[in-house]
């Protein structure tokens, strides 16, 4: 009976021994969600990377010239990003990650705009003044009985329906009742994103400046984030954003042609939604246009087949109407991109980037002056030459000048 206990606890202890060295070395360490920068060891009478008092030392290499040494995770800690470093045969990993409490902390500081919990919201605005209409008028099934309200001097009017508090996006203040927020307030894609701009926001505004295109021996940069999380369908397998996904069956039906507007029904839109999750705003802009174009060129491609039939019968190109149709194309134009306005600034909403606009980020190899910024208030660093902005207006009308010239010539 001993043997045979012996030999069993012996079985259990290889079995697990197999399963840890299946699911990787790091399995204990590895955070749920962070980064992984990939540093070569070393590249032949160029540089030498070593790990040395718990960081990454690169040795840079010249002929004729004393080496160079350089820390390159110097500014990781006084950015409070916490890292920890593996060794494999050809490479170097540094996981990076920072804690819920600093990422919350820096969404305060850049008014960042995360989602509320349209509940919570009401309840706190209700709880907060008399005097806030919005949250008084507005029906909630968890919190009223009767959608309609008693106005003095009015009647009864029926309250708004809570739909009008869906997407609204505020800017996250940890000082405010955190049950305001969606939560989890920090998801993959924010926590993300947040890891990463202080990866490489300036040092002297709290971040750690690591300059990508810089640092020669950084071969790879992966996101991580939780392997599970990432199925949400439950197969087993972690969901992917593929153009089968996006161009679905359902794209092509007639009945998907209108409610151009809609954001609520995601696949109507092409999987939007799914594609801002895994690739980020930019991207998901750019698909959205791509289905509300594709979809535009429908009644397009019946009108060009009439007209091509008709230029086949005629056996010319300019047939009579000609002129109809290309009145019917600059209309169709005009419309479309009022229409992709309209839808752009619906879809802008729900991702809480109404106050977004482009501007020049600082980047660390940008110097200019430190200034209290009107809008924000916060110390930002910017530049302002009248010279340079004066040149740029010269240069735009000259070349529109130029342009018209070639034309009328």
């Amino acid at each position: 009976d001993d043997e045979n206990e012996a030999n069993e606890q012996t079985a259990l202890l290889q079995n697990d021994f197999r399963r840890k060295r299946n699911m990787g070395g790091l399995t204990r360490q590895l955070p749920k969600r962070g980064y992984c920068l990939v540093f070569n060891k070393e590249a032949k009478d160029d540089y030498i990377v070593s790990e040395e008092k718990e960081s990454l030392i690169m040795t840079v290499t010249k002929k004729n010239e004393p080496d160079k040494q350089i820390n390159l995770l110097r500014r990781f800690k006084s950015a409070n990003i916490n890292y920890f470093i593996h060794e494999t045969k050809d490479y170097y990993l540094a996981i990076i990650s920072v804690s819920d409490e600093i990422a919350l902390e820096w969404l305060d500081s850049v008014d960042r705009s995360v989602p509320i919990d349209p509940v919570m919201a009401i309840q706190a605005g209700r709880a907060g003044s008399k005097e806030f209409d919005l949250a008084h008028h507005t029906f909630c099934p968890e919190l009223d009985k009767d959608d309609a309200v008693e106005v003095q001097g009015i009647g009864t009017l029926q309250k708004l329906q809570p739909s009008r508090w869906n997407n609204i996006h505020i800017p996250y203040d940890t000082s405010l009742e955190q049950n305001i927020y969606q939560q989890p307030i920090l998801n993959d894609r924010l926590y993300l994103n947040v890891v990463y701009d202080m990866l490489i926001n300036d040092a002297k505004l709290g971040g750690a400046q690591f300059v990508f295109a810089k640092t020669k021996s950084l071969k790879f940069c992966f996101a991580l984030n939780d392997y599970s999380l990432g199925d949400r369908d439950g197969d087993g397998q972690r969901d992917t954003v593929s153009l089968s996904k996006i161009y679905n069956a359902q794209f092509f039906l007639p009945s998907a042609w209108f409610g151009v507007d809609t954001i609520e029904d995601d696949t109507r839109q092409g999987t939007i939604d799914s594609i801002r999750e895994y690739y980020g705003e930019g991207i998901a802009f750019y698909f959205l246009f791509t289905v509300h174009y594709i979809r535009c060129l429908y009644p397009m491609l019946i009108v060009g087949v009439i007209w091509f039939i008709a230029q086949m019968a005629t056996g010319t190109i300019a047939v009579r109407g000609s002129m109809l149709g290309v009145l019917l194309a600059i209309v169709w134009t005009t419309v479309m991109l009022e229409y992709y306005a309209r839808l752009e600034a619906r879809w802008r909403f729900k991702f809480g980037m109404d106050s977004y606009s482009d501007s020049e980020i600082p980047q660390p190899l940008f110097h200019g002056n430190y200034v209290i910024s009107p809008e924000s208030g916060m110390v930002v660093e910017t530049i302002s030459n009248w010279w340079i902005y004066f040149g740029k207006i010269v240069f735009s009308l000259s070349t529109m000048l130029l342009c018209m010239a070639v034309v009328i010539a």
